[in-house]
């Protein structure tokens, strides 16, 4: 009896699994098949086409020629400059800085007083034995001024006119009376354009470092806006002749054209894109510019179009759907009515 009771339980769970094995077949060979596991869909070509959103761009408006100014000498900003700060406007050979340069200048005088001294002594030489070179000596005399640049020796004509000029010194202290007065130039500072302080300040009575950046300065009319964009929404600007930006607090547009762009993440994602600026806007320096560029309708293939319809593919499943062509070349359409996101039908 026991023995038929194992029969009967062994036979039993045998027919359990064969059940439970042709209930699996069954669910399996009722799933949907991918798309490529069908046969019919490998026919086809799919392209996938999105609609290009709005875009927009925001980027920083910068000078292109800045210069750092540098004194080689150490000072303090004479009282009488004028206070500079960022922003500062200025002209070209305006005076900036102004170093107090007193004991210069009294070292300077007195050096030019030996000079002019040894000078008057030369031509009372001169005019006794080479008289011919007096009036050369005399009018080189008459130019020696503290405001003005020194001007080169007279050369000499005779061996008696050099023993003279050199037994006096005269070539000695016009070096370190020239040498006197570059140092006292090194005092001042003026401007090689016509721009304004874009960073750093100074102010009467400030102490100033030789050799060290004090200002940079930024020349009138050369700005560029500079913008970290997508790859893929950079790809779009180069459909685009002039792009308008605009400064959202003054409400101020400006034009500007692509010139320049470079990768600036080291997955080549992103890219630093430069613009120049079309006209004088000093007054945007450093501000943050905005660029909406529209939504567009997508391109297709012409192959894809026909009778104002495309087919999609959507959920392993063919749909008819009616378009509107816009714009239409040889090979392609710029179409209306496509969803935002889908795959069509390139040869139906």
């Amino acid at each position: 009896m026991s023995q038929k009771k194992s029969s009967l339980l062994f036979i039993t769970i045998i027919i359990i699994l064969i059940i439970a094995l042709l209930y699996l077949l069954k669910q399996t060979n009722s799933k949907i098949k991918s798309p490529s596991e069908k046969p019919d869909a490998i026919e086809y070509q799919l392209l996938e086409v999105k609609e290009e959103r709005a875009l927009q761009i925001h980027a920083i408006v910068q000078p292109t020629i800045i210069e750092e100014v540098i004194m080689h000498v150490n000072g303090i900003v004479d009282s009488q400059n004028k206070i500079i700060t960022k922003g500062t406007q200025f002209s070209k050979d305006e005076l900036l800085i102004k170093l107090d340069r007193v004991e210069q200048l009294y070292e300077l005088l007195a050096q030019q007083n030996e000079f002019k001294t040894s000078l008057k002594e030369l031509l009372d030489i001169i005019m006794h034995k080479v008289p011919d070179q007096f009036q050369k000596w005399n009018a080189y005399d008459k130019q020696i001024n503290v405001a003005q640049t020194i001007p080169s020796l007279p050369s000499t004509k005779s061996t008696i006119e050099k023993n003279i000029v050199d037994g006096l010194n005269i070539e000695k202290q016009f070096y370190k009376l020239k040498n006197l007065k570059i140092n006292l130039q090194k005092h001042y500072y003026s401007a090689p354009f016509s721009g304004f302080v874009y960073e750093g300040s100074i102010h009467p009575g400030s102490t100033i470092s030789s050799n060290k950046v004090i200002l940079r300065i930024a020349k009138n009319g050369s700005y560029i806006l500079k913008s970290k964009i997508n790859i893929r929404d950079f790809e779009r600007l180069g459909k685009i002749d002039s792009i308008q930006f605009t400064h959202q607090k003054s409400n101020s547009t400006v034009y500007a054209d692509l010139i320049h762009s470079e990768f600036v993440s080291m997955d080549s994602t992103y890219i630093e894109a430069v613009f120049a600026i079309k006209g004088d806007h000093q007054y945007l320096n450093g501000q943050i510019l905005t660029a909406t560029i529209n939504a567009e309708n997508p391109t297709i293939p012409n192959s894809s179009i026909h009778n104002d319809s495309v087919t999609i593919f959507k959920n392993n499943e063919l749909f008819k759907l009616g378009i509107n062509v816009i714009a239409k070349s040889e090979d392609s359409s710029r179409v209306k009515g496509l969803p935002k996101e889908s795959f069509i039908i390139v040869n139906p």
